[in-house]
């Protein structure tokens, strides 16, 4: 995974505290995430970080496995 330790330099020099390359298929997602967040969170709405403003768990499925 040398040709991606560049990224791994680059979240550190942006402040993260550590970095690491994850394989795609690693992530797991669900779609009671975003009700949690609609009716469990005030934040609801309140930062481009969250939804209704992040992707749908359909989007973030597709961009992490082969559609």
């Amino acid at each position: 995974m040398k040709k991606y330790d560049k990224f791994i330099k680059k979240a550190l020099k942006l402040g993260a505290t550590d970095a690491k390359i994850i394989k795609p298929d690693s992530v797991v997602t669900s779609a009671w995430v975003r009700w949690k967040c609609r009716y469990g969170c005030d934040g609801y709405n309140s930062s481009l970080c969250c939804p209704p403003n992040t992707p749908d768990t359909y989007d973030i499925w597709c961009s992490t496995k082969i559609c």
